[in-house]
């Protein structure tokens, strides 16, 4: 091993400890934000701790510690998450702050920032009135009423949707003469 080597080597272990924790020993704010995500999901689909370790595997102290960021989630782990709580990888990284991911490991041990690898649209089950909306739809008990409120939505959307075609149609074609008559 050259000197450069092991003065990068001495450099990483110096500002990250073991398993990915901070100098001050406290949890990475990625594996904090990944645990707060998995619990937000799990609170969603109305599963305890208890009912979501058992189907991974594990203690409900384990999901716990998942979801406080305390111990790190396996890529491997993740997945079967993911698949139990039926969204895809990408769920568990939309959002993140600045904060978060300017303190991976890769950056703490002193590598080059990147600019936006990875740029995610804010994910709109992170809203307050998403979240509240998806909660009241899950406690009807009527399949029929269901199917009804997401009739009832569709069309509120798809009304939406074509009054605003029509007004930026209309707003071009105001565009168009206000144009034509600037140039008569």
């Amino acid at each position: 091993m050259n000197s450069d080597n092991r003065t990068f080597s001495r450099t990483i272990s110096s500002r990250i400890s073991a398993r990915g924790r901070r100098e001050d020993g406290q949890p990475n704010p990625i594996d904090i934000y990944i645990g707060q995500r998995i619990r937000q999901r799990r609170e969603m689909l109305f599963l305890s701790q208890e009912n979501f370790g058992r189907a991974l595997g594990l203690a409900f102290q384990q999901v716990q510690k998942y979801e406080k960021g305390q111990n790190r989630v396996s890529a491997s782990r993740l997945w079967d998450i993911a698949q139990l709580l039926m969204v895809d990888f990408s769920y568990f990284f939309q959002g993140m702050d600045d904060y978060a991911k300017n303190n991976s490991p890769r950056v703490l041990a002193g590598a080059p920032k990147t600019e936006n690898l990875m740029v995610f649209k804010e994910d709109p089950l992170f809203r307050a009135d998403v979240l509240s909306l998806v909660h009241a739809y899950l406690k009807i008990g009527s399949p029929v009423f269901a199917e009804h409120l997401r009739e009832i939505a569709a069309a509120f959307a798809d009304s939406f949707i074509m009054k605003k075609r029509a007004y930026d149609k209309g707003k071009k074609a105001a565009l168009c003469k206000e144009k034509t008559a600037a140039a008569e």
